[in-house]
């Protein structure tokens, strides 16, 4: 019954999640911010150089994807827990994470799309996948939901994968007509 407005950003906002009564959002200029459900207060907020591009989150912390190939994991008191420099030669698309992982998507400058699994505990790389290319269409990815057991991605060519979200070996695999556009997807 209950309603506010709440203005946290000067530029658009590109990511919103909710978990634990906070409301959190993602903007073009650089800023995570969370705020109280219940009264639309600020309750924190943290800023990086670059836009943000992807949000996910969890029990234990918040994914934030930025275009510079950062990946940065923040508790639910705005404290940054870990940053992962994601080594690609192009832009992040999609996110999702757990207690242990995180995971992205990006298309690299040459048209290719990777997806990598990172291990939070120590950063490191735990699996790499290519994910297509196309020179004429940009495959652009990814769009990403995550289960106990497995991971689905998604391109925007109209291609599904779903994958062991440990290992990254995928399980099937699903090719659309070429003219569909992914934009969603849900795993359950």
């Amino acid at each position: 019954g209950r309603q506010w407005v709440a203005h946290a950003h000067q530029d658009a906002i590109v990511a919103l999640e909710i978990q634990n009564q906070i409301g959190l959002s993602a903007g073009r200029d650089g800023v995570l911010v969370a705020i109280s459900l219940s009264d639309g207060g600020e309750l924190w907020r943290t800023t990086h150089a670059a836009a943000a591009v992807s949000m996910s989150v969890c029990g234990t912390h918040v994914a934030v994807g930025w275009v510079d190939g950062q990946v940065w994991a923040v508790d639910w008191e705005g404290r940054t827990l870990k940053q992962i420099n994601v080594d690609t030669q192009g832009q992040i698309y999609g996110l999702a994470t757990n207690a242990t992982h995180v995971f992205c998507g990006s298309q690299e400058n040459d048209l290719t799309t990777k997806v990598r699994g990172f291990r939070l505990e120590d950063l490191t790389l735990a699996w790499q996948a290519d994910f297509g290319a196309s020179a004429e269409k940009p495959q652009l990815p990814m769009w990403m939901e995550l289960d106990e057991g497995e991971m689905l991605y998604w391109n925007s060519g109209g291609r599904i994968r779903g994958v062991d979200w440990q290992t990254g070996q995928a399980r099937w695999e699903v090719n659309h007509l070429p003219t569909l556009y992914h934009s969603g997807c849900s795993l359950q």
